[in-house]
């Protein structure tokens, strides 16, 4: 018996994991596991492969992961049948299945394949590559790629999202921002995909420094220009601290108000 219970769609999706790299060897490995899903699985149920599944299917279904696969013969019958369950698991939030199966050759040789089912949870994170990367390192939607992965599975080591929008949205946050190329590309060599967040970006605005302040009012579309001192330095979307110098009966006072910064030397500041 499955850890779990199936998705409720008549079609059930199915990623196929750890196969072999040789395209004729990993067919003839699916075409051998199909046979067994379809003793486990439900008659009812259509078993597709989850690339070629309808897009409303492909977020959900079931994951076959081959723990050892090994084909020594190119040449194998499709003969293969499940000889136990050797273990469940249900921890950390993910279900799942290990089976032992039983594959015999035309010579009568026999192997042991141990493969693992469980639920398919897609999740969704965004990766960026050093060549798509502006010359001035300024990123834009552009410069991102949002992939999807198994959660607990083959997803990296880095923020990942429920939903492709709230991947999206997360991205967002992240454009105009401005990468520092010389240690960007160091960080790219010791790590096959970067986490955003470790990306190492420029600062827009520097401490300390004079800076072009707009003041909009969200009530009306009144807006004034003005300068300030920059309290922390930041890049594009963050918000700093600024210092602004208000006239107060002839008397010029300074106001610590929060401002986003929206430009290289330049910051907007919201009332």
């Amino acid at each position: 018996m499955l850890a779990f219970d199936l998705p409720p769609n008549d079609m059930i999706a199915v990623e196929y994991i750890g196969l072999s790299k040789q395209s004729n060897v990993s067919e003839l490995q699916k075409d051998l596991l199909r046979q067994v899903l379809g003793e486990m699985l439900p008659s009812a149920k259509e078993i597709i492969d989850a690339s070629e599944a309808p897009a409303q299917t492909q977020v959900s279904g079931i994951y076959l992961r081959c723990v050892q696969c090994d084909v020594r013969s190119e040449k194998l019958p499709g003969s293969i049948k499940l000889v136990g369950e050797e273990r469940a698991s249900n921890s950390g939030g993910k279900s799942s299945n290990q089976f032992k199966l039983l594959v015999s050759g035309a010579d009568k040789s026999q192997q042991t394949w141990t493969i693992e089912i469980g639920l398919r949870k897609t999740a969704w994170f965004a990766s960026i590559q050093l060549e798509n990367l502006n010359s001035d390192g300024r990123l834009e939607k552009t410069s991102f790629q949002v992939k999807s992965c198994l959660d607990g599975i083959s997803c990296p080591a880095v923020t990942i999202f429920k939903s492709k929008a709230d991947c999206d949205v997360w991205v967002e946050r992240f454009v105009g921002k401005r990468v520092d190329l010389a240690a960007a590309s160091s960080l790219f060599k010791r790590e096959k995909i970067v986490s955003i967040e470790k990306l190492p970006f420029q600062n827009d605005v520097r401490a300390q420094s004079s800076v072009r302040a707009m003041l909009s009012s969200t009530r009306s579309s009144l807006t004034i220009k003005t300068y300030a001192r920059a309290l922390k330095s930041g890049s594009i979307g963050d918000i700093i601290p600024v210092e602004v110098n208000t006239p107060s009966f002839s008397i010029n006072k300074s106001r610590q108000i929060e401002a986003r910064v929206t430009g290289e030397g330049e910051v907007e500041i919201a009332r």
